[in-house]
């Protein structure tokens, strides 16, 4: 039995109870991946409890929960998904998603995903956290309204900082903002910059917040979608500046500069 046990826990590098007890979420993820059926086999998550258990835990209610939040936390970023044709007394069966067969593959990927997303509020302005993450944080499901979420902030915030009106809309409203004569265009900038500041807001709303607008869009990669909220992030930060003291103060120079320079 102790040479089974210390074969077991060292083929899954399992830890003494103890240490288990103190893992992260993070971290329960990554045992859990690692204590999945072979193949990606369908497995109901209650099956795991018996392959720790014969490792020498026991019936241990901690041990459980432990494993328990690492299978919830791989379902919450749509690594696990449900899979309809297993079925049990305890619920259905999970398998791991696309991106979790992948991520699985690679411990050192399993951790830059892990890295990537375990702080991502760090990396997104408030109107976005405000309004998008709340429903990014509701799985899968619900990432197409948070990408859509996502990037009305940044077409109100365009509408509201150009004093346009609410009739003022999509694609039309960043060409007019940022294109010629337009109210957050800087005009001492490279025109060619500036056509790029134009199109870029203007591509932004059309694929990301049209065609979640007009159809739903199977948006089941969690960092994909995380990507696009930094994204639309970058692009609400890019229009405050637009609009602070620090632009216009680099615009006055640009233009004494010109002054100066044509005398």
């Amino acid at each position: 039995m102790d040479s089974t046990l210390s074969q077991f826990r060292r083929m899954n590098a399992l830890p003494e109870r103890e240490e288990l007890l103190k893992y992260s979420p993070e971290e329960a993820a990554q045992l859990v991946l690692r204590l999945l059926p072979k193949n990606n086999v369908a497995f109901i998550p209650g099956d795991l409890l018996g392959g720790i258990n014969e490792a020498g835990y026991g019936r241990d209610a901690g041990v459980e929960r432990v494993l328990m939040e690492g299978v919830a936390y791989l379902e919450r970023y749509g690594l696990l998904v449900e899979d309809i044709r297993r079925y049990s007394g305890t619920g259905r069966g999970r398998v791991l998603s696309r991106q979790g067969e992948e991520l699985a593959k690679s411990s050192s990927m399993l951790t830059e995903f892990i890295t990537s997303i375990k702080d991502p509020r760090a990396l997104l302005h408030p109107s976005i956290i405000a309004n998008a993450m709340p429903l990014y944080e509701r799985g899968p499901q619900f990432f197409d309204s948070a990408i859509s979420a996502a990037l009305k902030s940044v077409e109100v915030s365009v509408r509201q900082t150009g004093g346009y009106n609410d009739s003022d809309l999509g694609v039309q409203l960043m060409r007019r903002a940022f294109g010629e004569g337009g109210p957050l265009r800087n005009l001492y900038n490279d025109p060619g910059e500036e056509n790029g500041y134009r199109e870029l807001f203007g591509g932004a709303i059309a694929v990301y917040k049209n065609s979640a607008s007009h159809r739903y869009v199977d948006w089941r990669d969690s960092l994909s979608v995380l990507r696009i909220l930094i994204f639309a992030s970058e692009l609400l930060h890019t229009v405050e500046y637009r609009t602070s003291d620090v632009l216009w103060q680099e615009a006055e120079q640009a233009r004494n500069e010109l002054e100066d320079g044509g005398v």
